[in-house]
């Protein structure tokens, strides 16, 4: 019998104040069933989620709390594919196909920028830095499920293999056992919700993990997994998820400047107290990146990153 309090702890789904986790957890374990690869983008989680949830709320009328987003997400999707969500692939088909839509990217976005970090609190604490959440060692030795890296094209989870073999072959359990605790969660939101309306959410949502991916979805997969890049430390060579193309262009690549928003709200504070310390930070984020930075490069962006936002 699989340890549900070690793999998937139930103080994950205490306390909490949206639907978030309870999909997220869904749709990691059914990739894992379904996908099997030890690497993905984090925008094929989220649509996984996605679509799950939002089929859910389709077909119920229900509410996931007035933290929850995913209301505002039917809607949009609604607008962007009129119509219903059937058969019950359709809906991960489509975001997957359109994930680089700019109304899809904003949807997905959404999610990505914060539940994947915040699925990992009981494992690893809710005070760790994001840069530690790359770090594979410390975080694999917490028995999380995963690490989030960050590639120089997209953020991605790699699997801990552990927990990964732990949980094969028990994957309809765990989401049978976190469905029982979504329950709980929708009937302390919903004061007229039927034990038929349980029934019928419980349907819904085992239905949509358990069709069989479709030769669209896993072009699609595929598509977006063909620009992860990782980065093997034991050998020190840059090595692609599909190939090695990939990597043999990003050896050469290197950053004038950077955009990222999330890494500018560390970046900043740090240049203006000291600029060795904002080299240091760099180091350290884009260490699995697969980027080919000197410390003499980095200095040039800080230098660079310096006079566009005028710290002196």
């Amino acid at each position: 019998m699989i340890d549900l309090q070690k793999r998937i702890p139930e103080d994950l789904f205490q306390n909490t104040t949206t639907s978030y986790k309870f999909f997220w957890a869904i749709s990691l374990l059914e990739l894992n069933k379904l996908v099997g690869k030890p690497i993905y983008s984090l925008r094929i989680i989220a649509a996984k989620m996605i679509s799950t949830a939002v089929r859910t709320l389709e077909n119920n009328k229900i509410r996931f709390g007035g933290a929850d987003h995913f209301r505002a997400s039917l809607i949009g999707l609604k607008r962007l594919y009129p119509g219903s969500f059937e058969p019950e692939h359709l809906l991960f088909e489509r975001i997957l196909t359109d994930i680089n839509n700019s109304s899809i990217k904003k949807i997905v976005g959404y999610y990505t920028s914060n539940v994947p970090y915040y699925f990992l609190t009981p494992w690893v604490g809710a005070k760790v830095s994001r840069v530690d959440l790359s770090l594979e060692k410390h975080v694999f030795s917490l028995d999380a499920p995963y690490t989030i890296e960050k590639t120089p094209t997209d953020r991605i989870i790699r699997l801990n293999p552990s927990w990964s073999n732990a949980v094969s072959g028990n994957e309809d359990q765990l989401i049978c056992r976190i469905i029982d605790l979504f329950s709980d969660f929708i009937s302390r939101r919903n004061d007229s919700i039927t034990p038929d309306d349980l029934a019928s959410i419980r349907s819904i949502i085992i239905s949509q993990n358990q069709f069989t991916l479709t030769p669209a979805i896993m072009r699609a997969i595929d598509s977006i997994n063909s620009s992860i890049v990782s980065f093997d430390k034991e050998n020190g060579a840059l090595n692609s998820f599909l190939g090695a193309s990939v990597s043999q262009n990003l050896s050469k690549e290197k950053l004038l400047t950077i955009q990222d928003p999330e890494v500018l709200s560390t970046l900043l504070p740090l240049i203006k107290s000291s600029k060795l310390e904002a080299i240091s930070f760099l180091f350290r984020y884009y260490e699995n990146s697969g980027l080919n930075m000197t410390f003499r490069d980095w200095y040039n962006v800080i230098e660079n990153i310096s006079q566009e936002y005028r710290i002196e």
